[in-house]
């Protein structure tokens, strides 16, 4: 896999586990190609949405998975900082078209992830994860 950012996921529900949800993951990748270092990612975004028919939680797969956005040619490459803010942007995006349960990674301590619920004005409250 090409250098990535840390992605941000976020759902129609906050326990996707137990009530199927698609979702939207956008994160920032580096290009190889670049000719300027200092502008060299672009931002991908992926939709998936989930077997809904699959009974056990434990073995969902995902029945779509699309590449959404991926612009590929050097005029998009941006630098990192400006990366970071396109894909916030495009997160908001998604979060007020409903997809507004953030997850994000906690690579510190379990449970591994926190969820937040984003507000269209961009404010986030976290919601507590069982242990």
């Amino acid at each position: 896999m090409k250098d990535a950012t840390v992605p941000l996921t976020v759902y129609e529900t906050p326990n996707p586990e137990h009530n199927v949800s698609p979702l939207y993951t956008v994160y920032c990748e580096r290009m190889e190609d670049f000719t300027d270092p200092a502008r060299c990612w672009i931002v991908k975004e992926r939709y998936g949405a989930w077997d809904e028919k699959e009974i056990d939680p434990t073995k969902k797969k995902f029945k779509i998975d699309v590449t959404t956005l991926s612009p590929n040619e050097p005029q998009h490459y941006l630098t990192l900082d400006e990366a970071h803010e396109q894909a916030e942007k495009q997160m908001m995006l998604r979060v007020r078209s409903g997809f507004c349960y953030l997850f994000v990674r906690d690579f510190y301590e379990a449970p591994w992830h926190k969820i937040f619920k984003v507000s269209p004005d961009g404010r986030r409250v976290e919601i507590p994860v069982r242990k």
